[in-house]
């Protein structure tokens, strides 16, 4: 390597020779040595011995003129270099340009959370403002960042994420569109003007809308108005206006396409029998100490009585729920189909696979007021109840499979859970945790189902407050009427909803997300929806329940009907905004029209035995 700059040199040296000869060769007086040949010499004239010396004296200044221009040639070739160097600097500084763009195909679920996390709760109002203040872009600017992150990535959502990752983007944008100022003028105002006005707008929106959402709060709270009206269309162009009567994943819905249309709240009313049990055994249920447990309760509600500065608020209102009135005795729901896929922003559901189950049936070992024995059935094992959803019958290849859960009082007591798969014609054992596993490849999870339907114990629960938030009680189509063309959402009437706020968070190392938000609705004591996150703190999945508080599940039926108000589930969505894939069911499935499908406390009349939910059956069904 070392041979080839010594060569370039004597070469260099050589013909920097041959020049300065050839000048000096050329400046010579030849009229003095030949005089007779017009003072040159001839051409074929040999050359005298005296001419000899003249090259070579005219040579000697030239050998020491070319080791300097030999020596600056190196000098040249190091900014040659660097000129190549510097090109990708431009390009990387250009580059996040065009990012902005990127948001009108697939808008991220960043762009709902940053300003709205706090929204959870009336104790967090204030901190809502600050960070209204202290990150204007959060509400807006992601749209032109985040949407650039590959939909594998999981884009910020969360309260941690929203300050770390949301707030300093449009802080980047901004400083790689600096350098873009100095340019022409001509091209200067298009990437500067738009990453400068695009968050002032929404930095006020922020404000104001926090600012109505405190307002509505005390309003609510006061029984006056909450800033939603009968006839109100929330939709993706003014999202801002409702956003305080909206969680997070709702929000999240809207701007990729849910339209609600409000109607005026109505009473929910508990069922009599359910009533008569709560004021019968009113003030006999204790918690325990560490609150997994409620000891001595027979039936009803066993806090009808609630002191929002109780230290064990929270854990309550989560007993309450888990023994209220929505699934008292047993619970069969038959011939619903379900499916999944992928969607887009004001497009419909790609539907990937289409399920059909046979059966979701429940039966409750504690708590019975309709159907003998009452109000338990034996129970040497300490039972809450026995759930199975089985079996499939489509799609084709995951036919016959089905699965089957124990759930026991003790907290301290993991749930039996197995699941048949009839192509290896093996069941396997589950473990609490896989219960926050998607299920036959949907998006949806057992643990999910109904809106949480978990253990209590196995959860870390706080009560962030009470707020009021449109929610589905009051459905006005069975079957469901899917929404278009956004079809992955039901098409209902929403209602202003007072509901209690509640974060759980698992216990369970192994299990996949993070934490739960509920919006549980505080006359129902049912779940209008709830937001998901991931461990990493970031929203990633909403469920919905479309379901509506009637005495018969269709009109008309026979079978299916009651003498009280019953809450039916006629719809479910599970959202997940990281993938933007979405998991819909409808019970009664759409292709059963007239069929009433769910059927409430019935016990043997509707199929709900304890033979049902064997192991046996299990597999038996299967084939």
């Amino acid at each position: 390597m070392r041979s080839r700059p010594l060569v370039r040199s004597f070469c260099l040296a050589t013909s920097a020779l041959l020049v300065l000869a050839a000048s000096a060769y050329a400046q010579v007086d030849w009229s003095d040595l030949f005089p007779e040949e017009g003072g040159k010499p001839a051409a074929q004239a040999p050359r005298p011995a005296a001419a000899a010396p003249a090259p070579a004296k005219a040579a000697a200044p030239v050998a020491a003129r070319p080791q300097p221009q030999v020596q600056p040639a190196p000098k040249p070739r190091p900014a040659q270099v660097a000129k190549p160097r510097s090109r990708p600097v431009q390009r990387v500084a250009a580059k996040p340009q065009p990012r902005q763009d990127d948001d009108r195909e697939f808008p991220a679920a960043a762009e709902v959370e940053p300003a709205h996390f706090d929204r959870h709760s009336k104790p967090q109002k204030a901190p809502a403002v600050e960070q209204a203040a202290t990150a204007p872009a959060a509400e807006d600017e992601p749209t032109a960042v985040a949407p650039a992150v590959d939909r594998n990535e999981r884009p910020a959502v969360h309260e941690s994420a929203k300050k770390t990752a949301s707030a300093p983007e449009p802080k980047v944008a901004e400083a790689v569109a600096e350098p873009a100022a100095p340019p022409p003028a001509a091209h200067a105002p298009q990437p500067v003007a738009e990453p400068e006005k695009a968050p002032e707008e929404p930095v006020q929106v922020a404000a104001a809308q926090v600012g109505a959402s405190r307002r509505a709060r005390v309003a609510a709270d006061d029984g006056g108005d909450v800033g939603v009206q009968p006839g109100d269309v929330v939709n993706a162009g003014n999202v801002e206006k409702y956003a305080h009567v909206l969680s997070p994943g709702l929000e999240w819905a809207v701007r990729y396409g849910l339209r609600m249309k409000v109607i005026a709240p109505r009473h929910v009313e508990m069922p009599k029998a359910y009533r008569d049990a709560t004021e019968k055994y009113a003030g006999q249920a204790k918690l325990s100490a560490d609150g997994l447990r409620v000891a001595n309760w027979t039936a009803g509600q066993p806090f009808p009585n609630l002191d929002p500065n109780d230290p064990q608020i929270a854990l309550k209102i989560m007993w309450n729920y888990n023994y209220n009135y929505r699934i008292v005795d047993d619970l069969n729901a038959e011939n619903f189909d379900a499916d999944t896929g992928t969607f887009g922003k004001n497009r419909g559901l790609t539907v990937e696979r289409h399920y059909m189950i046979d059966n979701l049936r429940r039966l409750n070992y504690t708590g019975r007021l309709y159907v003998e024995p009452k109000p338990q059935l034996p129970n040497p094992d300490d039972l809450r109840f026995k759930e199975s959803i089985h079996p499939l019958s489509e799609p084709f290849d995951l036919k016959g499979v089905g699965a089957t859960f124990y759930r026991y009082n003790d907290p301290n007591r993991q749930d039996d859970s197995w699941l048949y798969l009839p192509q290896l014609r093996r069941v396997r054992r589950l473990s609490s945790a896989q219960r926050s596993d998607a299920l036959f490849g949907q998006d949806s999870d057992v643990d999910s189902y109904y809106g949480y339907n978990g253990q209590i114990g196995w959860m870390d629960w706080k009560f962030l407050g009470e707020r009021t938030m449109l929610g589905v009680m009051h459905a006005q189509h069975t079957p469901v009427k899917w929404q278009e063309p956004e079809d992955w959402m039901f098409d209902e009437v929403w209602e202003p909803r007072k509901v209690y706020v509640m974060e759980g968070t698992s216990k369970l190392p192994q299990y996949a997300y993070g934490k739960r938000i509920l919006f549980l609705d505080k006359e129902a004591w049912a779940v209008l929806s709830s937001d998901i996150y991931d461990r990493a703190g970031q929203l990633w999945k909403v469920w919905i329940n479309d379901q509506a508080s009637k005495k018969e599940v269709i009109p008309g039926a026979k079978v299916s009907r009651y003498s009280d108000d019953m809450i039916f589930i006629h719809a479910i969505v599970m959202l997940d905004t990281q993938l933007v894939h979405a998991t819909r069911a409808a019970l009664p499935s759409t292709h059963s029209q007239g069929e009433e499908c769910v059927y409430y406390n019935m016990g043997q009349k509707s199929g709900t035995t304890e033979e049902f939910f064997t192991v046996a059956n299990l597999i038996e069904q299967g084939h």
